[in-house]
């Protein structure tokens, strides 16, 4: 008897599909578009490859899509890496599944057309990690933001700077040239300075007088991009191409599930990676903690 309930059991698991995922998508590729050809977008298909066990992908450049193929991929998902990509995919395949990186929160509300099926991971880290980890790292706790516009804080970013007692400013300008004195203002009344995505603002023209400015007045800079700390910002948090391909493969499971409902929705960066100036951070007094003792600490504070 128990013999024989076991044999079932085994032939009943055999027979079991070994991934919803798989079941699900066992007709059609995952179409993935590059905007291009370089290596971080490779560095994120290899990850996601690798993570998504059991479903298969074609991958293809922007310059090969073409209103031809609309029947041929009418039923596919699309990931698209770059704005390029997401801008061609969605003109072309407006009423299918669009998942979208490497875009700013900003670039992605500029491009998407309501009711489209789309979803976004964002470059951005969630504001509330930016501040956390200023704090953590240079004990700041009056760090500011320049801005286009002013900032409209959620509960949970209130949460976090009352949790930390920071005092948060935020100061606008609506073009680069207003930086500089901006930064000069910013001087008398904070302690660092975040830099969020903001290509208007923050771009090969204006980062040197950004990070020189800063510099002379003694102003840390932390920054979402690994090329600022290069450049002489104190640091940054941002997403790796290993770290967008992680979540990436994550989001791409869970819509293969359950498939999402019209509209646009955003996901802020989940993974991050982080870049010290160890140079810069010696020049303006910091003893910065280890990377290990950063994380940690932002695992604690966002839960």
């Amino acid at each position: 008897m128990k013999k024989g309930l076991l044999i079932f059991w085994l032939l009943f698991l055999q027979a079991w599909p070994c991934s919803s995922i798989a079941l699900t998508n066992s007709a059609k590729d995952i179409i993935v578009v590059k905007s291009g050809s370089n290596i971080y977008f490779h560095q994120t298909i290899n990850k996601l490859t690798a993570l998504s066990k059991g479903i298969n992908f074609k991958i293809m450049d922007s310059d090969e899509l073409n209103s031809e193929l609309k029947s041929t991929y009418k039923d596919n998902i699309f990931i698209t890496l770059g704005l390029g990509a997401t801008n061609k995919v969605i003109n072309l395949f407006p009423d299918q599944l669009v998942i979208s990186t490497y875009a700013t929160h900003e670039q992605v509300k500029s491009i998407a057309p309501a009711g489209t099926n789309h979803l976004a991971i964002l470059l951005d880290q969630p504001l509330e990690r930016y501040l956390a980890f200023g704090h953590f790292l240079t004990g700041s706790m009056t760090p500011g933001i320049i801005n286009s516009k002013q900032l409209k804080l959620s509960q949970q970013q209130k949460n976090i700077l009352k949790r930390l007692n920071l005092n948060l400013s935020q100061y606008q300008t609506y073009s680069s040239a207003g930086l500089l004195p901006r930064i000069r203002q910013l001087k008398n009344q904070n302690d660092a300075l975040i830099m969020l995505p903001n290509q208007r603002l923050y771009n090969r023209d204006t980062l040197k007088g950004i990070l020189l400015t800063a510099y002379r007045v003694r102003i840390p800079i932390l920054s979402y991009s690994p090329a600022h700390v290069k450049s002489g910002a104190l640091a940054s948090i941002y997403s790796s191409p290993e770290d967008i391909g992680r979540q990436l493969s994550e989001l791409l499971s869970d819509s293969l599930i359950k498939p999402p409902t019209a509209g646009q929705i955003l996901h802020y960066a989940r993974y991050y990676s982080i870049k010290i100036n160890r140079r810069v951070a010696r020049s303006q007094g910091f003893k910065l903690p280890e990377e290990a003792d950063i994380r940690q600490r932002l695992t604690e504070i966002q839960q």
